[in-house]
């Protein structure tokens, strides 16, 4: 028969031991078995709907992939679980985490810099703190941390193991220097001076003597990127002019662009911007067999790069026709633009894509303004 308490048998103090250690009991099995944090841990995660497992699973999962070469695969479970991580306590060895880290990073930049800096503090003379500080400024570059990028990059002491890599890490370098100085001249003093000192370097490295070149690439992509388009159309007008021929079509194309781009985003003179990248865009074409036609070239950039600025040419005509509305003639330009396309590309998708523009955009538009095109 059972015992109750103030009958001989169990007394309350025997009782309320026993409720205390299953208590203790179902404290001290989870904290064995998942670790002395894990209790907190899941107790929170079972809140949220988007990690229903405790921490350790998650980080075993990805360990798992990790011990089997499956670091693409961990990179991408940890980028999709990113939340369900406490990331400053992964538990890895140096590998790994630079592994992790990686695959992370090809995914999401901005995740992987936790692990990055993981990496450098607990393995300050690793051998892949170079890689990781590399990864971590890619990362800063992105967001617009000039700070970071330089001070990232000026640690970065040896080669990376890669061409590509060692000239990013100079271009990085030399951009964020500039955009630092010209950000806060007062409290960066110098760092503009040395961002175009460095690119300097860069492109008489790669180009030869391209100083000019440097500094006025540089200024250019300052300059656009805060909507001055005037000097950046400058400073690109002074590449064209040099000696380089890759870089002088790429100012080139750059400029006819910027036409077209302050066209949107300053309607005063839209009309003017708009025939103006037209002619632009010409000159292009105009430049590519000026400069490459003696060096039987031109079919290869006809396959790839001039078809491309030759059927944008034809679609920034078309908006300046839509834009006048009332001029056959400049409908007619256009369809004469693509036209081009479709005869020296007789056989190629830049044919099919031409021919649908004329017929779905150019005429049908015309038409609707009742132009009789």
């Amino acid at each position: 028969m059972a015992k109750f308490p103030g009958k001989k048998g169990l007394g309350w103090s025997t009782v309320i031991k026993l409720i205390v250690v299953a208590l203790l009991i179902i404290v001290i099995v989870p904290f064995i078995k998942f670790g002395y944090y894990d209790w907190a841990e899941i107790a929170a995660r079972n809140l949220d709907p988007n990690c229903p497992q405790p921490e350790k699973y998650y980080i075993n999962t990805m360990d798992t992939m990790l011990d089997q070469g499956k670091s693409q695969e961990a990179g991408k479970f940890m980028a999709d679980s990113y939340a369900c991580f406490r990331i400053k306590r992964l538990n890895l060895d140096q590998q790994k985490n630079f592994e992790l880290a990686e695959a992370v990073a090809a995914i999401d930049k901005q995740k992987a810099v936790d692990l990055y800096l993981t990496y450098i503090t607990s393995y300050p003379t690793g051998g892949y703190i170079d890689h990781a500080r590399f990864g971590i400024s890619t990362a800063y570059f992105d967001s617009g941390n000039w700070l970071g990028v330089t001070q990232m990059l000026t640690s970065v002491t040896g080669s990376l193991g890669s061409e590509d890599k060692d000239d990013q890490k100079e271009l990085m370098l030399a951009k964020a220097n500039f955009m630092l100085g010209q950000k806060d001249p007062e409290t960066y003093p110098g760092y503009t001076e040395t961002g175009i000192s460095l690119l300097q370097q860069y492109y008489s490295k790669h180009y030869g003597d391209e100083k000019a070149t440097a500094v006025a690439f540089l200024l250019a992509g300052y300059y656009s990127k805060g909507l001055d388009y005037d000097n950046a159309i400058n400073w690109l007008n002074v590449v064209v002019s040099g000696d380089n021929t890759i870089l002088a079509l790429d100012a080139q194309s750059q400029i006819a662009n910027l036409y077209f781009l302050r066209s949107r985003n300053e309607p005063a003179n839209k009309i003017n911007d708009l025939r103006t990248s037209v002619d632009e865009y010409g000159k292009y074409e105009t430049e590519v067999y000026a400069r490459l036609e003696s060096s039987g070239v031109v079919d290869d950039w006809k396959d790839g790069r001039l078809d491309t600025i030759k059927m944008t040419q034809c679609k920034v005509q078309h908006e300046l026709a839509n834009n006048i509305k009332t001029d056959k003639e400049e409908y007619e330009r256009a369809k004469e633009m693509c036209n081009k396309i479709v005869k020296d590309y007789s056989s190629s998708i830049y044919k099919i894509e031409a021919e649908k523009y004329i017929e779905e955009h150019i005429i049908a538009d015309c038409n609707k303004n009742n132009l009789g095109c």
